[in-house]
């Protein structure tokens, strides 16, 4: 009985001074945290939701101005794998149809699934005998303000659809507003230019709002714009010093 507690009192230091030592050797290795890698999936369906192979998809970062290009398979869908996390611009083209963009921030490992929808391009802007155009609303400029996208972009949908003339009048060229130029005024503020004309079905397209994180210099808002060949420079609205919208048509 003696020898038994003593051969328990030598051996549990022992053990615990083992585990001690095993512990801290586990704790001494080199933790090492891999780079997140990012995914966008973008899928192009028709009308009918069924895909569209063959179409070419973009996926542009706006900070960087780094750009990945491909076509979808035949699922209609194409990944663009390892990417850095941020604000995208993806688009989808195919002749015959409307090119769509569309912007998205990915900050998840899941990634991002963008599923455009694929209208049919108008082959004229009268479908059948044109009686003429609708009457021509006069130019408006508004002075407004804004701190975020969102906010705009809808104000700017509503100053134009309410303006709108003869859409739904077969043989009739519609007219309404359509914003042509932004003067900035200051932060926040700015002067917006509405212009009437005839609206041209076929190419006509809503305006495109991108957030730029940085003060504005020529060299790199040029390249932006570059980004978007079909798209039409109408201006910038300052939010700060530091940040402004881009604005294309």
């Amino acid at each position: 009985m003696r020898f038994t507690q003593l051969f328990v009192g030598l051996l549990l230091p022992t053990g615990m001074m083992v585990q001690a030592q095993s512990s801290q050797r586990l704790n001494a290795w080199p933790v090492t945290n891999p780079v997140p890698a990012f995914t966008i999936r973008v899928v192009a369906k028709d009308s009918t939701g069924a895909v569209i192979p063959g179409t070419s998809v973009t996926a542009a970062n706006v900070e960087t101005l780094v750009s990945d290009h491909s076509v979808t398979d035949e699922t209609g869908g194409h990944q663009f794998n390892s990417l850095s996390a941020g604000r995208y611009v993806v688009s989808a083209a195919l002749t015959g149809f409307r090119t769509n963009y569309r912007e998205v921030e990915i900050t998840a490992r899941a990634g991002v699934l963008v599923e455009f929808e694929m209208n049919i391009k108008p082959t004229g802007d009268c479908p059948g005998y044109c009686e003429g155009p609708a009457p021509i609303p006069p130019t408006r400029v508004l002075r407004a303000a804004f701190d975020d996208e969102k906010s705009l972009e809808s104000w700017i949908q509503t100053i134009e659809s309410e303006s709108a003339v003869g859409l739904n009048s077969f043989g009739t060229q519609p007219t309404g507003l359509r914003l042509t130029s932004i003067i900035p005024i200051e932060n926040g503020t700015s002067l917006f230019v509405f212009e009437g004309g005839l609206i041209h079905l076929a190419t006509d397209s809503s305006p495109l709002l991108i957030r730029v994180k940085e003060p504005m210099d020529a060299e790199r808002l040029a390249a932006r714009v570059g980004l978007f060949p079909e798209r039409r420079f109408i201006g910038v609205h300052r939010l700060s010093a530091s940040a402004y919208l881009l604005v294309l048509r």
